[in-house]
């Protein structure tokens, strides 16, 4: 059993735009805004969705259904937590269409038609999710809880956050209520990055203007991932904590440094340097 108690902080409500992939749209507003744990309700309908249901014979959830739309919202809730440094999602829904036939489930995917949302956030919590084998289900395997001395303030007049790569949400217009701290990173549960650091033999810390001949992970070079594939690194985030890396199809992924090991793997074909990257928890 898991549990944990979170104090009421943030809530964002807001409005998608028409014709935005509701699943991006939301991942993107909760990277940009720093959401890493909280649930989500939304209202109104949809253009079209792609919605699973549950194998009967206890083996997760079957190949994905469309559903064309445009179907009215009975109900379309779930919650945001973080699996490798960045948000998840696990939404369900209940749609109605045209027909009146009504289609529950998971949701894979949907195209906004028109939709209102309201996400709660809980900045003193980090909720931790994983694929659970025996299931075939996604869920929450810890919950650790931040102190508010290691929540940092809220900054007055924080300029609203756009991260790079992440406009679609940011053209959803949320607005949120009150500043939006950024939480703080739970404590590390791994190896750190000093331990990372030691055991691929990097002699250095994470430094963008490192010699050549330094094995620490910069700015440009490349990340295999055995989830995500190949992406490039943009940037290295605080003391080497986490980085930012755009993966092949464009999309930008977070990366926590402290649960992957990195090992020197030579050059790609265009000369960056390389490194595979192996989940160490």
């Amino acid at each position: 059993m898991i549990v944990a108690e979170s104090q009421p902080s943030r809530r964002l409500v807001g409005q998608l735009d028409r014709g935005l992939d509701l699943v991006q749209a939301v991942s993107s507003l909760c990277h940009s805004r720093s959401v890493r744990s909280g649930v989500l309700r939304a209202f109104g309908s949809l253009a079209d969705a792609e919605v699973c249901r549950l194998d009967d014979q206890g083996g997760g959830w079957l190949p994905g259904r469309r559903v064309p739309g445009p179907s009215t919202i009975l109900h379309l809730g779930g919650h945001v937590s973080e699996r490798l440094g960045g948000p998840h999602l696990e939404l369900t829904c209940a749609l109605v269409g045209g027909t009146g036939e009504v289609t529950g489930g998971r949701l894979v995917q949907a195209r906004v038609h028109a939709v209102e949302l309201v996400i709660d956030c809980f900045d003193d919590l980090v909720l931790t999710t994983d694929l659970d084998e025996e299931s075939g289900l996604w869920g929450w395997v810890r919950a650790t809880s931040l102190t508010t001395a290691a929540r940092p303030e809220p900054a007055e007049g924080r300029a609203k956050a756009s991260a790079p790569g992440f406009e679609a949400a940011a053209s959803g217009r949320v607005v949120g209520r009150g500043p939006t701290p950024a939480p703080a990173a739970p404590p590390p549960t791994g190896p750190t990055w000093a331990q990372v650091v030691a055991a691929s033999a990097s002699r250095g810390p994470v430094d963008s203007g490192a010699e050549e001949g330094d094995d620490s992970l910069r700015a440009g070079d490349v990340i295999d991932h055995p989830r995500f594939g190949a992406g490039e690194v943009e940037r290295i985030e605080g003391a080497g904590d986490y980085a930012q890396v755009r993966l092949r199809n464009n999309r930008l992924v977070r990366l926590s440094l402290d649960v992957v090991q990195l090992v020197r793997d030579g050059n790609d074909a265009a000369g960056k340097r390389r490194f595979k990257a192996r989940v160490t928890t």
